[in-house]
C-alpha cells in the first residue's frame, strides 16, 4: 500500500510538472504569435499609407497635366486676344507645378522612410520567427524560404504535433520513473528487512 501511495505521488508530481511545462510553452507561443501579428498589422498600415500617398501624387500629376493641356489649347485658339492672360495662367500653373514637385519630393521622402521602417519590421519579424523552432520546422515542411511566409494553419498543426509529442514523451518518462522508484524502494526495503533479522551468536 505504501509503494502504491509513493508511486501515485510520483505520478501526480510528474503530471503537475508536465502541465506547468505545457502552460509555459503555450504562453511562449502566444507571446511570439502576438508580436508577429503586431508586426504584420504595422506593415499593413504602412502599405496603406504608401498606397494612399501614391494615389494622391498621381491625382495631382493628372490634374496638372489636364490643366496644362487645356491652357495650351486655349492659347492656341485665342493667341491674339488672350496671349497675355494665357501666359499668366501658364505661369500660375507652372508655379503650382513647382509646389506639387516640392510636395512630391516630400512625399517620396516619407515613402522612403516608411519603406525603411517596413524593412526593419520585416527584419525583426524574421528574427523572431527564425528563433522559434516551431516556425522553422513549419517553414521546412511547407518548403518556404522565410518562416514568416508559412500559413498560420501549418504553424498550428506543427505546434500541436510538437506539444503532443512532448506531452507523450513526458508521460512515458514519468511512468518509467515511477516504476523504477517503486522497484528501487522494494529492493531497499528487502535489504532493510534482512538487516533487521537478529543473527545467532557464534
Amino acid at each position: 500500500m505504501s509503494d502504491r501511495t509513493i508511486g501515485d505521488d510520483a505520478l501526480a508530481k510528474q503530471t503537475q510538472s508536465e502541465q506547468q511545462l505545457q502552460d509555459q510553452l503555450q504562453m511562449l507561443g502566444r507571446d511570439y504569435q502576438k508580436r508577429i501579428d503586431l508586426g504584420r498589422e504595422r506593415m499593413a498600415y504602412l502599405e496603406e499609407q504608401i498606397l494612399s500617398q501614391t494615389q494622391d501624387i498621381e491625382q495631382k500629376r493628372s490634374a496638372y497635366q489636364n490643366n496644362y493641356a487645356r491652357v495650351l489649347q486655349l492659347a492656341g485658339q485665342n493667341r491674339n486676344s488672350t496671349t497675355a492672360r494665357a501666359a499668366q495662367e501658364k505661369d500660375k500653373q507652372l508655379a503650382q507645378y513647382d509646389e506639387i514637385q516640392v510636395e512630391v519630393k516630400a512625399i517620396d521622402n516619407d515613402i522612403y522612410d516608411i519603406q525603411q521602417q517596413q524593412s526593419l519590421i520585416k527584419h525583426d519579424i524574421n528574427r523572431l520567427v527564425n528563433s522559434n523552432q516551431i516556425y522553422r520546422l513549419a517553414a521546412y515542411i511547407s518548403d518556404k524560404e522565410q518562416a514568416i511566409e508559412v500559413p498560420k494553419s501549418m504553424v498550428g498543426l506543427v505546434a500541436l504535433i510538437w506539444f503532443a509529442s512532448l506531452a507523450f514523451i513526458s508521460a512515458v518518462t514519468g511512468v518509467f520513473l515511477a516504476i523504477a522508484g517503486i522497484y528501487m524502494q522494494r529492493i531497499y526495503a528487502k535489504d532493510d528487512d534482512y538487516n533487521l533479522v537478529p543473527k545467532e551468536p557464534s
